[in-house]
């Protein structure tokens, strides 16, 4: 899942320095994956401690 978040943030950052996209929109879109980013991070390292 980590791959897939990252593949979307950068193909988001792309598309906003190439203005293919909205800035404000690009940048809500990529604050939205950075926090799914945390969130995936939280549950591995939960699931680390528990082993």
């Amino acid at each position: 899942m980590k791959i897939i978040l990252v593949w979307a943030y950068e193909n988001y950052k792309y598309k906003k320095e190439k203005k293919v996209i909205d800035e404000e929109e690009a940048e809500m879109v990529m604050n939205w994956i950075e926090q799914k980013v945390e969130e995936v991070k939280s549950i591995e390292n939960e699931s680390t401690n528990q082993t």
